[in-house]
């Protein structure tokens, strides 16, 4: 699973990849010169489940738009409006298939820039080691995501998503049995299409990414603590990287 992710800035990664010190908004404009930012949005070192994370949808406008929505998705059917941590991943193996992912693999995907994200392994104690998992040569890369609106009772609107998952690569498999699909840049157009997909056509580009040039470091446990954790600089290793 996904369930952490970052789209700060890596401080300590900084010799390796151009655009180290951008934002989230300034490498958007890097990728994407058009697109249109919301402003507002605070750039985090920690974006868990519920949390907002800036993601470029394939809205139905003409141009993109990058603007905050929740993570995890909330069913249109729903009644209440509430979620749970199963929704805000998608697995990539029966997502064509899922009732509740199925129809929007097909109209509904987004991109999700990233810096990198999280993987919890138990330790030889039974605690849980955090790993945050980056690519060596790409300050920031983009995740594969589907998205979904929720109309509540009183007309309001409420933007979540989810990102799509697949089997690990070799490397991260050290660590996890899953990995968050992480997309070439020759498949955003492709992803960011706008109006219906053949599924089985977006599947295809849905593979693990190959394990050259990332690394993870395992993470101080404050990390692990996603409700009290809001000081940024205090996420930080507790040991060396490790390569593929």
């Amino acid at each position: 699973m996904c369930l952490l992710f970052r789209n700060r800035p890596i401080e300590f990664k900084h010799w390796e990849a151009d655009y180290w010190d951008h934002t989230v908004q300034e490498i958007l404009k890097v990728w994407f010169p058009d697109i249109q930012i919301d402003a507002g949005y605070q750039p985090s070192a920690s974006i868990s489940f519920m949390n907002q994370a800036l993601v470029v949808p394939n809205w139905r406008e003409g141009h993109l738009r990058a603007t905050p929505f929740s993570f995890g998705i909330i069913p249109s059917w729903s009644k209440d409006g509430k979620t749970n941590p199963n929704w805000a991943n998608s697995r990539t193996d029966n997502v064509v298939d899922s009732r509740l992912y199925s129809s929007l693999l097909k109209k509904k995907r987004c991109l999700i820039p990233v810096t990198g994200h999280y993987e919890f392994k138990k330790d030889e104690r039974g605690k849980s080691q955090a790993y945050l998992v980056t690519i060596l040569d790409q300050a920031y890369y983009a995740l594969a995501g589907i998205w979904s609106t929720w109309k509540s009772p009183d007309g309001s609107y409420i933007n979540t998503f989810a990102i799509m998952t697949s089997e690990p690569n070799e490397f991260l498999a050290q660590v996890h049995d899953r990995m968050p699909v992480i997309l070439p840049r020759e498949h955003w157009d492709l992803w960011l299409e706008q109006g219906e997909e053949d599924p089985n056509a977006l599947v295809e580009v849905l593979k693990p990414y190959p394990p050259d040039n990332m690394a993870y470091w395992p993470m101080d446990r404050y990390v692990n603590n996603l409700v009290k954790n809001k000081e940024d600089a205090l996420i930080v290793p507790s040991g060396d990287m490790v390569t593929a």
